[in-house]
């Protein structure tokens, strides 16, 4: 699928806008912190793989469910507690020895605990708040040990983020580096690399808030990649399967091992029910639905998180950030979103009415944290909005959007129509992306908008020629090919390299291969465009989003006007070692295939797309033109 650059980047304006004010901080408080205290620091910014030091303890219980599916997390934790017993007492021991009057005792206490590992982790925790201070504090320095013992895994962002938040010491901007860590949008840490740095603030950090707000960002937020997705669940899980009583560890050990199961049903559902397409030719609807035997289950422990989430929310501190951030809103899209996969409508459909709803109403003698910004409510409906959009959520999305056209400045209307468009496009709503981009259209018309922004043409040019690019595909929807045709020349005189509309007169052609001059044209159009998009690719180097967006460009344009195969499978090969699960580029990647008449590989790919992506029926209606060609090609 082509994706146009300008609109692709305008999604992420408000987010990358966001991402620049912290930045501006970072600067700030590097000049005004400089003596700052780093004891938190080295605590929790080194990132380490928890499963090396769960391997050198693992009995053979100790698995997680996704090594047995069927195997839940009640049963996991009596086992792994009957096994744990022993050790215990020998942990407790050891704290006490830590105290002991000599120091060759209580070094070899120290070194036997950290042999041990996280397994002590609770105890020690505990052992912090001895009225033995030699105990406390050897507790304390192990604890920070203990983290030390793990490999260095963070990125850049998330040291900057990590950095910001150890020495800062306004709570506000500690708040929004939390929110930063888990975010995995663009300008913030990618695909879920801040997650593990959220996982040491809850078990380390010693502000109740900022552990509160931590666990929020880890129920709210998850990589958007599959692989990663699945990974980061098993990790949190093992992460917080040994951590003790808390009801904060409950909740999270609880949430990671309901979507570690809920995913291995779904994969298990779907390899059946595709089997069964497989043999019988019937198409299977995608998401599938879950089994109400297996669903059984699932939906008690499901009833059990809820009601723990319940009174987590209800800690008067939960709220200390003001109601309605957008993090919070997307806790309740967690819960939202299991309910639906088990189809338990009528719990889903409470929490959606739910955030719809929440405003910026200060509790009754409570104090808040404010992040001041202009216009605080409909940002955080956008942000959550765009969060919605990446992960294919789209009628959830579209709500939001709506909320922020109705009630946003005139910076977020337009943003959020244009992503609106965006959505309708997706779901092959032609006229509806018309009506969005012409709306659009009013508002950059208006005397608001040109106070704050001036010159508005080549704004209003872009919409314009987006609009007669989606009137032109709806013409030859309609079967109105000269209407069509005429449309193309106006999109393409006004944008020669219009990917699309260059597609759909490519197709014009074929319908009328006697108009050799038209076709000489078409040619050269197709050369023409690839040629800038290349140039486009040369200017940025083959790590940037530029880089993989232009390749995706030119695959998706050879795809569609029968160009060279191997160019293309090499160009789109590029794009997905960078985005392996985005539905955009799958799209394309099922297309190149199509052109290389790699039927079976094209269906496969896009079925991925569709599951992905099940409200796009712009992908649905890809999936049934392979299937028609396979037929057509026996």
């Amino acid at each position: 699928m082509k994706i146009n650059l300008s609109y692709f980047l305008l999604q992420k304006n408000v987010l990358v806008i966001f991402a620049f004010a912290i930045l501006l901080v970072i600067f700030v408080t590097i000049n005004l912190t400089a003596t700052a205290d780093n004891e938190t620091l080295d605590k929790i910014k080194s990132e380490k793989n928890i499963a090396e030091i769960e391997n050198n303890n693992k009995t053979p219980d100790n698995k997680t469910s996704g090594d047995n599916p069927n195997k839940t997390g009640d049963n996991f934790k009596l086992k792994s507690e009957v096994k744990k017993q022993p050790i215990l007492v020998e942990i407790r021991e050891l704290i006490q020895k830590l105290g002991d009057d000599s120091f060759v005792v209580r070094e070899r206490a120290s070194k036997r605990l950290l042999q041990i590992g996280v397994i002590a982790e609770p105890e020690l925790r505990r052992a912090t708040n001895n009225d033995d201070s030699e105990i406390s504090r050897r507790a304390e320095l192990l604890l920070s040990q203990l983290d030390q013992t793990l490999p260095d895994s963070t990125s850049e962002d998330v040291e900057v983020f990590l950095n910001i938040y150890t020495t800062e010491t306004n709570p506000a901007i500690k708040l929004a580096c939390i929110a930063q860590l888990g975010n995995p949008l663009p300008g913030a840490c990618e695909d879920g690399e801040g997650l593990m740095a959220l996982c040491r603030i809850v078990r380390f950090d010693k502000d109740k808030m900022m552990r509160n707000e931590a666990v929020k960002s880890l129920i709210a937020f998850e990589p958007f990649t599959l692989s990663k997705k699945e990974k980061w669940y098993q990790n949190m899980r093992r992460v917080f399967m040994r951590c003790g009583d808390d009801l904060v560890f409950i909740l999270l050990r609880d949430y990671s091992a309901l979507k570690i199961d809920l995913i291995e049903l779904r994969k298990r559902t779907e390899a059946e029910l595709e089997n069964k397409s497989a043999k019988s030719g019937e198409t299977v609807e995608y998401p599938v639905k879950l089994p109400e035997a297996d669903s059984k289950k699932l939906k008690e422990r499901l009833k059990k998180f809820a009601g723990n989430l319940d009174k987590f929310q209800k800690d008067p501190l939960y709220s200390k950030i003001k109601p309605g951030h957008w993090v919070d809103i997307l806790v309740n899209y967690s819960l939202a979103e299991m309910y639906d996969a088990l189809g338990m409508n009528q719990e889903r459909d409470k929490i959606l009415e739910k955030v719809l709803t929440i405003r910026e109403e200060q509790p009754k003698n409570q104090p808040m944290i404010i992040i001041e910004n202009e216009n605080k409510t409909m940002n955080e409906h956008s942000r959550t909005a765009l969060i919605l959009y990446y992960k294919q959520r789209l009628t959830w999305a579209e709500r939001h959007l709506k909320l922020v056209i109705d009630n946003g400045d005139v910076f977020l209307k337009v943003s959020a129509c244009t992503e609106t468009a965006m959505i309708k496009f997706l779901k092959y709503d032609l006229q509806g992306a018309i009506e969005y981009f012409e709306k659009c259209n009013e508002i950059i018309k208006s005397d608001d908008y040109k106070k704050f922004y001036g010159d508005t043409d080549e704004r209003l040019q872009k919409n314009n020629i987006q609009i007669l690019a989606y009137q032109a595909q709806l013409a030859a929807e309609n079967n109105d090919w000269d209407k069509a045709k005429e449309l193309v020349d106006n999109t393409l005189a006004k944008k020669p390299d219009e990917i699309d509309t260059i597609i759909l007169r490519y197709k014009i052609c074929e319908r009328n291969p006697t108009d050799l001059a038209y076709k000489a044209a078409m040619q050269s159009m197709i050369e023409n465009a690839t040629s800038s998009i290349r140039r486009e690719m040369g200017n940025n180097n083959d790590n940037t989003t530029k880089h993989y967006v232009a390749c995706n460009q030119v695959a998706w344009l050879l795809a569609n006007t029968n160009g060279e195969f191997s160019l293309a499978k090499d160009l789109i090969d590029i794009t997905m070692r960078y985005e392996p699960d985005s539905p955009t580029y799958l799209d394309t990647q099922a297309c190149v295939y199509a052109l290389g008449k790699q039927y079976d590989k094209a269906i496969k790919i896009q079925t991925k797309t569709v599951k992905l992506s099940p409200e796009s029926k712009l992908y649905k209606n890809a999936l049934e033109k392979y299937k028609k060609l396979k037929n057509e090609s026996k």
